[in-house]
């Protein structure tokens, strides 16, 4: 006996073995999803109305904030506006206080020197005053304003 005895050849590779299945299957293959159940999509649509419903209202939310701010603003901008004109109206008045003080000034010391020479008012004109008659003048520099 001569013979040797050969191993059995290997199964061919169509055949699956009994002892490893395949667990995979080919995308034809693989069954269609379940459809789901009615509880699920309600409970689904109930959850992305909730989604939608939050969404829209911290929209709203942020819109309202938006126009919190912008009449915040405005309001900021309307009180610097009134600080601005109020300091400027000050100022003015400052400004006329002092001329009337300066022309007040500038009264007394022709009403110390008196009527001109020839008896007119005195008249203020460009850079002093004049006389009613319009001959003569005096200065502003010459009355020290």
């Amino acid at each position: 006996m001569s013979q040797e005895r050969s191993a059995p050849p290997p199964p061919p590779a169509e055949t699956v073995s009994t002892t490893t299945k395949a667990t995979t299957k080919p995308p034809s293959q693989v069954p269609a999803p379940r459809a789901q159940s009615p509880r699920y999509s309600t409970r689904e649509a109930r959850e992305t109305a909730d989604g939608l419903e939050r969404a829209a209202r911290a929209a709203r939310e942020e819109k309202e904030r938006e126009e919190l701010m912008r009449r915040r603003e405005q309001e900021r901008l309307r009180e610097i506006a009134l600080r601005q004109e109020q300091a400027r109206l000050k100022a003015l008045k400052r400004e006329e206080e002092r001329k009337r003080e300066e022309e007040a000034r500038a009264q007394q010391k022709l009403r110390n020197m008196g009527v001109c020479v020839a008896g007119f008012q005195w008249i203020k004109s460009g850079g002093g005053y004049r006389c009613a008659g319009g001959s003569h003048y005096v200065s502003n520099a010459q009355l020290g304003i």
